[in-house]
């Protein structure tokens, strides 16, 4: 019953992206969102990695995707096409501040991608990762 939840929980953020449709000041770039679930341990090595950052790069922000995406112990899931009104009405919706949440759709543009944390819904000794990239 819990692993449900956890992945109804987990799809409903994707499915949320696609169904946030408003008109929107940004192009019409569409980025590509993924993410998974992973443990305390492997979010703690992931802070720590941002922390040694003199400063966020794309190659960065990718290889630490990459090193997430390869720890992701359950409900791995990938969309594509989503506008990054899509992407702030998510954040919004998981209760980050506005200003919290313009701060990551500038790293999105400036950097071009990002990677944002959030507590899982029913583990504290686990997290979710999301992965925006162009």
């Amino acid at each position: 019953m819990k692993k449900l939840f956890v992945l109804l929980a987990f799809a409903g953020m994707f499915f949320g992206l696609m169904s946030c449709k408003m008109a929107s000041t940004d192009d019409d770039t569409t980025y590509k969102v993924e993410g998974g679930v992973i443990s305390q341990a492997t979010y703690n090595t992931a802070i720590n990695k941002i922390a040694s950052w003199g400063e966020a790069t794309y190659l960065n922000i990718a290889a630490l995707r990459s090193y997430l995406y390869n720890n992701t112990e359950s409900d791995y899931q990938v969309k594509t096409s989503v506008s990054l009104n899509e992407v702030r009405n998510f954040l919004v919706s998981k209760g980050m501040s506005n200003y919290e949440v313009e701060k990551e759709i500038d790293g999105i543009k400036k950097i071009g991608n990002e990677i944002v944390f959030f507590t899982h819904a029913t583990d504290s000794s686990k997290r979710v990762w999301m992965y925006v990239t162009k």
